[in-house]
């Protein structure tokens, strides 16, 4: 899941919020 979004959880917290 986290390689989806970019390369770690931080991104897909910013992902998700964005």
């Amino acid at each position: 899941p986290s390689n989806v979004y970019g390369s770690g959880p931080q991104m897909n917290l910013r992902h998700m919020e964005s």
